[in-house]
């Protein structure tokens, strides 16, 4: 079903706004379901991005 609302903020907005609201769905939901991209203090990750590549949190956070 498709619902039409109509808004103030401009559609490129509000993409934005839904793009974030989904990122962040996305993200719970990957921790709640317990994957793990980076090896803590105690887990090791239990995800793999690439085979044989090895990135840290560190390298991910000094790219942004």
């Amino acid at each position: 079903m498709l619902i039409k609302v109509k808004c103030k903020k401009s559609h490129k907005t509000m993409s934005k706004t839904n793009e974030a609201q989904a990122r962040i769905k996305i993200n719970s939901l990957l921790i709640e379901s317990g994957w793990r991209f980076f090896d803590d203090q105690n887990i090791k990750a239990n995800v793999v991005l690439e085979p044989n590549v090895k990135l840290t949190k560190t390298q991910i956070d000094d790219f942004y």
